[in-house]
């Protein structure tokens, strides 16, 4: 099994009275059921998660505040998790050596 690593921006908080006293972010991952769930703090700009390579993934994200009330899940995007980094360059060629030569005969 591959895991992919990904990261996501997450949105910011709106400044509306009923999440003014939003304490955390909570966000999941899905593949049919839940896979995992981070807990990140309010000022949280970034979620790092890993998943299974060719799954399916949804996002939710959902706002707990101090009183560890939680506001509804947001599916917030799908995807299917894809390895698209490719590798790096490879260095250059080590000591050229010459190994002979040949004669070729035309015609």
């Amino acid at each position: 099994m591959f895991l992919i690593t990904f990261e996501a921006d997450l949105p910011p908080i709106a400044d509306t009275p009923k999440n003014r006293d939003v304490a955390f972010h909570r966000v999941a991952t899905v593949d049919g059921e839940e896979t995992s769930t981070q807990d990140l703090p309010r000022l949280a700009t970034t979620v790092t998660f890993e998943v299974e390579k060719g799954k399916s993934v949804t996002l939710r994200h959902s706002y707990i505040d101090d009183d560890n009330n939680e506001g509804p899940f947001v599916e917030s995007q799908t995807f299917v998790a894809a390895d698209t980094v490719p590798p790096d360059a490879p260095g250059p060629f080590g000591e050229i050596r010459n190994l002979g030569e040949r004669e070729v005969v035309e015609g």
